[in-house]
């Protein structure tokens, strides 16, 4: 008697450290210049995955990583553990206490899963990576 078994795979491409083990060896700081780059990589990766009905819902440093060798310039968005449909009411699981200083008031408040979440997350992702520039030139 014959079988068939159906496997779902995802493959993913080789990435580099994550954004903020690339902080950390970096001093704690990034340039101004490269905060500037790393929200606009951000904010397209984010883009990417809202364009295809996807709310992320873990936007931080630690899921954004670089590319290798000739994509090394290019910022990766990881980790989909806690991605759905947008609109969807999900339950929340309480988050790590590196995920929480990023998470919007619509998530504090375990409303539905809407794009405004993770742009407000990427918004504080980036406005901490600029207080610390700033903080380390000054």
């Amino acid at each position: 008697m014959s079988s068939t078994y159906y496997i779902a795979l995802t493959v993913m491409t080789l990435l580099d450290m994550n954004l903020e083990k690339l902080r950390e060896e970096l001093g704690g700081k990034f340039k101004l210049a490269t905060v500037f780059y790393v929200a606009n990589e951000t904010l397209s990766a984010i883009w990417d995955l809202h364009i295809r009905g996807y709310v992320h819902r873990d936007i931080k440093p630690t899921n954004f990583c670089l590319g290798v060798g000739t994509m090394a310039s290019k910022v990766f968005l990881i980790d989909f553990g806690e991605t759905v449909k947008k609109g969807k009411k999900i339950k929340y699981s309480t988050p790590d206490a590196y995920s929480l200083p990023y998470w919007s008031i619509e998530s504090h408040k375990r409303g539905p899963a809407k794009e405004r979440a993770d742009i407000e997350s990427w918004f504080y992702m980036i406005l901490d990576m600029c207080v610390h520039s700033l903080l380390k030139e000054y």
